[in-house]
């Protein structure tokens, strides 16, 4: 008697109703050709970025070298000397990231403006006639002091690492 009420329980239309299987669950693997492409995709963009990245990282290679001047020249005690030093530096990474022939012959108020027109946020004017006086006058005739180069210092280091230059990659 048990079995026929548990038979004819419930809802008639629903006897003999066979439950459905579900499906199997999706896996996490990437077997879908769209995922494998996709994956190349991204492997070939990151070696391409990575190449960039190695091709400037070389090309800015004369920067590095400047500011390591620069922060060789930070150990002289005498502020005079550090002075005469940066010109022939500034003038170095010039050359490095200019074409000679637009930097070499550069001098006096055409040096200051073409400095001024390579950065973007131009060139400092204090530390612009410090430099001009360091390299066409003698130190008896200078009328700055060690305050004066610092901040020709910070002039330079700043132009050196932010100016625009034609061997940018």
């Amino acid at each position: 008697m048990t079995q026929q009420v548990l038979k004819n329980f419930g809802n008639g239309v629903l006897d003999g109703l066979v439950e459905l299987s579900m499906p199997e669950p999706i896996g996490w693997s990437f077997d879908a050709p769209g995922w494998r492409a996709l994956i190349v995709v991204a492997l070939v963009y990151g070696a391409y970025r990575s190449w960039r990245r190695w091709q400037q990282w070389k090309a800015n290679a004369y920067r590095r070298e400047g500011l390591c001047e620069l922060n060789e020249l930070r150990q002289c005690a005498d502020w005079q000397q550090r002075a005469r030093r940066l010109p022939v530096v500034l003038k170095s990474v010039a050359l490095h990231a200019f074409p000679r022939d637009q930097v070499a012959s550069l001098s006096g108020d055409d040096w200051i403006a073409f400095l001024t027109r390579a950065n973007k946020g131009g060139f400092d004017p204090e530390a612009a006639m410090v430099l001009n006086a360091v390299a066409y006058q003698a130190p008896a005739e200078w009328t700055f002091g060690a305050s004066a180069v610092e901040r020709c210092e910070r002039a330079v280091r700043e132009w050196i690492a932010s100016h625009g230059g034609v061997s940018d990659v």
